[in-house]
């Protein structure tokens, strides 16, 4: 498997798993009015949970950052001092990539809080007497109900897929940095002639994580706007 091939298909893995924080957003976002005057109680809850999913967002917007913000310059007179820029720039960013890597490792136990808000919001469902966690935000559609319960499972249980392949971002970054640095020269030598060849490479990566990114911010600002009104 080539590495664009691997790459791509971690990408795909992880937008996955933002479509199910999505519909879960969707879920509580179509009830929150609902939920507001007929369930304020697990409001805290409810909100606490949209939190936790924001965070996991903004920690793969992040990570996606380190591939979109850099382009190589391809002018004659400035391309020869392309391969050190580079060079200084996968330096700066290997080591925030660590830091980058705790923040992905936390999502495991972020992901384990969703759960305990996901418990006491059943424990309230029981305690109502309602038929399903669906009608806490006064929503009856048995498609429905099946889609948030598969999201919520998706989200927090600790062995899907999901969480086994965000926890690589890293890796994948890696590979993808690794990948431009070899295309601009092997054996430890890095060549100005061969900044075009590696731009092309940076590009075809930048095109899936810049997605990745858009989407993981578009679905936090949509979370944290949900938050706001949960919290009034």
């Amino acid at each position: 498997m080539s590495i664009v091939i691997e790459v791509v298909d971690g990408i795909g893995l992880v937008a996955k798993g933002i479509d199910n924080i999505r519909k879960i957003y969707d879920a509580i976002s179509d009830g929150k009015k609902y939920l507001k005057t007929t369930h304020p109680a697990v409001k805290a809850d409810v909100a606490g949970m949209c939190i936790e999913m924001r965070k996991t967002l903004q920690a793969i917007a992040t990570a996606s950052s380190i591939i979109t913000h850099f382009r190589f310059n391809i002018s004659s007179q400035v391309i020869e001092s392309e391969p050190s820029r580079f060079n200084d720039y996968l330096m700066q960013y290997k080591t925030q990539a660590m830091n980058i890597e705790t923040q992905l490792d936390s999502l495991r136990g972020r992901c384990s809080i969703i759960g305990e808000h996901s418990k006491e919001l059943e424990k309230e469902v029981k305690k109502m007497k309602l038929t399903s966690m669906l009608k806490l935000f006064g929503l009856n559609s048995d498609q429905k109900e099946q889609e948030l319960s598969s999201a919520l499972d998706k989200v927090y249980d600790e062995e899907m897929q999901f969480h086994n392949n965000v926890r690589n971002m890293r890796m994948i970054l890696e590979r993808s940095l690794d990948d431009i640095g070899q295309k601009l020269g092997q054996s430890g030598a890095m060549d100005a002639k061969n900044v075009p060849t590696a731009a092309k490479a940076l590009g075809e990566y930048a095109d899936y994580f810049s997605k990745l990114e858009t989407e993981a911010n578009y679905a936090s600002l949509e979370l944290q706007s949900l938050v706001d009104e949960l919290s009034r």
